[in-house]
């Protein structure tokens, strides 16, 4: 009873475990972190749903790939390269029986494999570390890890990949222990199908193969069938290579396939130390590092106490790994940097080993009372590394304020029938200028398409010419990115819908005005606030105006936004009603930079000392550094927030002390924007 006891409360805590920590978000869409390469790997999934299962061909929504060509190549099909996808494949033949392609599938899939791992990496903890109590904390300090769990119930195949390479791991030392040549077949089956679906994992494929080397040299060993399992090993990892490839030469890629090193020592060292300060804190919590001190203390007090310094089989394995992924490290360094999961295709796995090494150094005490201790020690520090890393978790799915993710979702999320609704077709091709996350944004019309990635003219315009039923973006970004890079996009497009949020364009010489363009023309606003300060008298709702007749765009006056000045002219209503319908903010106007270091226009809204709402707009996105007068334009969208009495705060924030004026200065208020099919 004792014993299976032992089992079953690891895999009760694994499962209770992951069940508190992705119950809230398991049918979310891919969110927060790296939501676009969570993206591209849902879009696959999806991808094999739409071609009845086609192995061979992965394929996403995207017709232009970003490698090779930078987005600038449209493709018949939308065909890419990847690692081997059997962690797509398997959740994309669940939606097809089951009729179903939620995202909580391939959620669920991922979490479960991560279950395997976890359980298998108890089980290996239990070959060398004879407390239980220590096996079971390894798996807790395991299973918090803030970027483990987060990536746990995502979409990118690191976990089922680092899975299969702990059970693959688990099961070779099982080999070396019992000498069944079945566990050693499993474990070069489960770490080439690591290597085949996450490239990273072949690391622990030599690892073995070079630790099995070294143990040719103490005693003999049947080679033929471990030669022909490392042979078939390679020779598939390398055929699957090849075939990726020809995928690449012929279709394009949307994944890096290739290593990015650092420049020199001075690089390598400046790129780890940002990438520990951007996620330092993710891979592990402080709770982690102090048991991390502690246990490394420990450990080598009593290592150095036994006086056997021979070196066991499982830290030759672990040296070994260790060598593998810093060398990987060095190759890659400049993509840790920016991706948090990296580290789990690397350094986590080492890590565990080398904590499994030094808690085995410790002694396990036969007293009851000293038993008791430890075990209570155990508890608590299990217990306090839950509730931290449930906090990190949180913290990791709640959306910033800077994050434009979610207001893209909420734009596009009905992408699919409104395109129905306008007579689209399910092979309609659209155009997307400039989405936030191409596989993410083409996926919420349920369309193939093409994504430009940049507002830019040279990128625009050629996009233009391609094969494309519908041109869409989202309005907020239309006059700050796409209009002043391009401004003669109004006489390419003509405007079949929008709501406010989106415009679904077809491409259309003609000679409208912006006004004509933005359907502004028609519709009255709700405000409208006019500003050319060549008077005393100020609009009631107006601040920080400082009247200055040195610069003028019309008239004698503008208004100046000096070095001393944080915040310029400001725009306040205590008691707007956002209980009906979106509301759109326009305006434009002129400025002219004196000095510029900096600044942004920014709209909050507030209810009860909460912030609702807010969005920046950063000057430089709008206005150039000469000194000129040059007109500006912006949008701002703010979805129905269902409340009453709200502050509303329109600003320009001058933090690094720009010098500047503004004039002719118009901001106009839209309650009923939008909502129109032009036909």
């Amino acid at each position: 009873m004792k014993k299976h006891l032992s089992t079953l409360l690891p895999i009760l805590v694994i499962a209770v475990m992951g069940a508190i920590f992705h119950w809230e978000y398991l049918n979310t869409y891919p969110s927060n972190t790296h939501a676009w390469a969570q993206a591209d790997r849902f879009a696959i999934t999806k991808g094999f749903v739409r071609n009845d299962l086609n192995f061979f061909e992965p394929e996403t929504y995207i017709l232009n790939p970003q490698f090779p060509g930078n987005w600038s190549k449209p493709q018949e099909k939308s065909i890419t390269s990847v690692d081997f996808p059997i962690h797509d494949y398997i959740p994309a033949l669940i939606m097809k029986i089951s009729g179903n392609e939620q995202p909580w599938i391939s959620r669920l899939y991922n979490l479960l494999y991560s279950f395997i791992g976890l359980f298998a990496l108890f089980k290996m903890s239990t070959l060398f570390i004879r407390n239980t109590a220590f096996s079971f904390l390894i798996v807790v300090i395991a299973a918090t890890s803030p970027v483990f769990v987060f990536y746990q119930a995502s979409f990118i195949p690191t976990i089922p990949s680092l899975a299969n390479a702990i059970l693959a791991i688990y099961l070779y030392f099982l080999y070396l222990k019992f000498g069944e040549i079945k566990h050693f077949g499993w474990s070069i089956l489960l770490i080439t199908l690591a290597a085949l679906s996450r490239t990273t994992f072949v690391i622990p494929l030599i690892a073995i193969l070079c630790h099995f080397i070294l143990l040719l040299f103490k005693k003999r060993e049947r080679l033929l069938s471990k030669t022909l399992l490392f042979v078939l090993s390679f020779s598939s990892i390398l055929g699957y290579f090849l075939y990726n490839s020809y995928l690449k030469e012929k279709y394009g890629s949307l994944f890096l396939g290739n290593i990015t090193p650092p420049e020199n020592f001075s690089a390598f060292i400046v790129e780890i130390s940002e990438s520990w300060k951007n996620w330092g804190m993710d891979y592990f919590l402080p709770n982690h590092y102090l048991i991390f001190a502690l246990t490394l203390l420990l450990g080598l007090l009593f290592f150095i106490k036994k006086r056997n310094f021979k070196l066991s089989e499982l830290a030759k394995f672990t040296i070994i790994l260790w060598i593998g992924n810093l060398l990987y490290l060095v190759a890659m360094s400049y993509q840790f940097m920016n991706h948090d999961y990296y580290f789990l295709d690397s350094l986590y796995l080492p890590i565990i080993l080398s904590l499994i090494l030094l808690l085995r150094q410790i002694p396990s005490y036969h007293k009851k009372s000293k038993r008791m201790i430890l075990n209570g020690l155990v508890a608590f520090s299990s217990i306090t590394l839950f509730l931290s890393a449930e906090t990190k978790q949180t913290e990791r799915h709640t959306y910033k304020f800077w994050d434009s993710l979610p207001n893209t979702y909420n734009n596009y999320r009905n992408g699919e029938d409104i395109l129905e609704k306008l007579g689209a077709s399910e092979d309609a091709k659209i155009l997307l200028i400039e989405p936030i996350a191409p596989n993410y944004c083409l996926s919420l019309f349920n369309r193939k398409g093409y994504c430009t990635m940049a507002p830019w003219k040279e990128r625009v315009e050629p996009a233009l010419e391609w094969d494309v039923d519908y041109v869409i973006f989202q309005n907020e970004y239309f006059l700050t990115d796409i209009y002043p890079k391009y401004p003669d996009i109004i006489h390419r497009l003509k405007k079949k819908y929008d709501n406010g949020s989106i415009s679904i364009c077809k491409i259309e010489r003609n000679s409208q005005t912006l006004e004509e363009f933005l359907g502004i023309s028609f519709i009255e606003p709700e405000i409208k606030q006019v500003l050319n300060f060549e008077t005393d008298s100020l609009l009631p709702l107006w601040k920080n105006i400082n009247r200055n007749n040195a610069k003028s765009n019309l008239g004698v006056f503008s208004t100046e936004v000096n070095s001393s000045m944080e915040y310029g002219p400001a725009y306040s209503d205590t008691n707007f009603d956002f209980s009906r319908r979106e509301v759109v903010i326009m305006g434009n106007g002129f400025l002219y930079p004196e000095q510029m270091k900096g600044g942004s226009l920014i709209v909050s809204v507030n209810k009860n000392g909460r912030d609702l709402y807010y969005k920046e707009i950063a000057l430089s996105k709008i206005t150039t550094t000469k000194k000129e007068w040059q007109s500006f334009y912006f949008q701002f969208y703010i979805q129905h927030l269902d409340r009453r009495s709200c502050e509303i705060k329109f600003f320009f924030y001058n933090p690094n002390g720009s010098i500047y004026y503004l004039d002719d200065f118009n901001l106009r208020i839209y309650r009923d924007f939008g909502y129109l099919v032009k036909k």
